[in-house]
């Protein structure tokens, strides 16, 4: 029989192999692991979030135009930016986590001062492990971005009604020092890294800091309106004594206290949904659901000592933040000329000298 006429051959059957798992999938396990395992031994890492930035926090995307406000009831917030660099958005807010936590650590000092050994301990902060491994030099570029974005932008917030209104307006940052380059044994910016904030932003958070577990911030970094409904959850339930509900359309429900910008009711549940299964990964006690009807987010008072959002007498632990670094503060005049990175001021310059006619 001719070879062009022979049947063909059955193919091999080969047993398939399991398709791999993805790595970020992979590594959100790894976190949820982290995350449940600190709570349920009592080794919670704590971090902090100012509670005007949860109430009318960034946006999740980045704006087009250089000015947004949000509203929840009578409170709203309005953020004016720079045209070169842009208004704060997504991932930024973890900045403002970052800020709060490290003020808290150092005791909210007198001088509003934050001082820490480089720009890069920021980064490692939220890392879900490894925080000893150097940052990428993306990731020192994106962070020069961000606290432009922060930096350049002026905050207005604002309690107001027919017949009443109080207001605020200032900036995050009064002044900084900040190094992007990568480390060195014998760098001479190590420790000489400081953020000093401005008087206003450093009293929202000695007076309305938000306790928030922070290896569940670390997980949750990549979902900003995830993250902001963990924040939200933890600051309604941690002190709740008895059953409630939140609604959650209309100027003051959850939707307009997240600043989600869905409106399609049904999707708008659904994003809900998703973010509430998301936390609880992270949170398996969290005391949340959503009512039959779905038009209701309930909460309940935590029943067990386990269930609660934040463990008592937990720790502040950031990398490179200390209440006594190694080497003194240098100031501008005593650093090497060659410096570069990001330093700026809000200050106002001194007026100059008048000059001497002879």
């Amino acid at each position: 029989m001719p070879k062009d006429k022979l049947p063909p051959k059955p193919p091999k059957s080969r047993t398939p192999k399991p398709p791999k798992p993805h790595r970020r999938l992979l590594d959100r396990a790894k976190q949820v692991q982290a995350a449940t395992d600190a709570r349920g031994f009592l080794e919670q890492n704590l971090a902090y979030q100012a509670k005007e930035f949860l109430l009318c926090g960034l946006p999740y995307q980045q704006p087009q135009k250089q000015q947004f406000e949000r509203r929840n009831g009578h409170f709203s917030c309005k953020l004016i930016g720079d045209e070169k660099v842009g208004l704060p958005y997504g991932q930024d807010r973890l900045l403002i986590i970052w800020m709060a936590t490290a003020f808290q650590l150092l005791g909210c000092p007198e001088d509003n001062l934050i001082r820490f050994r480089s720009a890069s301990d920021i980064v490692r902060a939220f890392y879900h492990n490894g925080q000893d491994r150097e940052p990428a030099g993306t990731e020192r570029t994106r962070l020069k971005e961000r606290f432009q974005r922060l930096f350049y932008t002026t905050y207005y917030f604002a309690n107001q009604s027919r017949s009443y209104f109080n207001g605020e307006s200032f900036r995050l940052i009064r002044r900084t020092r900040l190094w992007f380059n990568a480390e060195k044994p014998d760098a001479h910016w190590l420790w000489q890294n400081y953020i000093m904030l401005s008087n206003e932003f450093a009293d929202l958070i000695r007076g309305g800091s938000i306790p928030i577990d922070l290896e569940t911030v670390r997980g949750l970094k990549e979902s900003p309106a995830t993250l902001d409904l963990y924040v939200w959850l933890s600051w309604r339930t941690y002190k709740l004594r008895m059953d409630g509900g939140v609604p959650l359309f209309g100027p003051a429900g959850l939707f307009a206290q997240l600043g989600t910008a869905t409106i399609e009711p049904r999707k708008a549940r659904q994003q809900l949904k998703a973010w509430l299964h998301t936390v609880s990964l992270f949170w398996p006690q969290c005391p949340a659901e959503l009512s039959e009807d779905g038009e209701y987010l309930l909460l309940r008072p935590p029943r067990a000592y386990e269930e609660f959002a934040i463990q008592p007498n937990v720790a502040i632990l950031l990398p490179g933040v200390t209440k006594k670094p190694p080497v003194r503060l240098l100031s501008d005049d005593e650093l090497p000329p060659d410096t570069p990175g990001f330093h700026k001021s809000f200050e106002k310059p001194e007026p100059p000298k008048p000059k001497l006619v002879r």
